[in-house]
């Protein structure tokens, strides 16, 4: 298992300050939960994953949010060796 990440903010024109953090989940037929530590500093995120290649589908995934600057992800089954996964946080 291994997860690779950024983080961007951006100011926007709504008035409101969000931030975003992406991260890739890269598969390895064993894991299931992925702890993703997006250090966004806020308690309301809205997270979205999907497959990285392919159809880039989204995928339902089960999201717990553990403390304001980390996130669980659940998958229902472990995802193979070799399929990537894109994760995005905003806050």
């Amino acid at each position: 298992m291994s997860v690779r990440s950024s983080v961007n903010g951006a100011g926007g024109g709504g008035g409101g300050d969000t931030s975003s953090f992406r991260a890739t989940i890269n598969g390895d037929d064993v894991t299931k939960t992925f702890n993703i530590n997006h250090g966004l500093g806020k308690a309301s995120v809205s997270v979205d994953v999907w497959k990285a290649y392919g159809d880039e589908s989204k995928i339902n995934v089960e999201v717990e949010k553990v403390d304001n600057d980390n996130v669980q992800i659940v998958f229902n089954a472990a995802p193979p060796t070799g399929q990537d996964y894109n994760v995005l946080v905003i806050g």
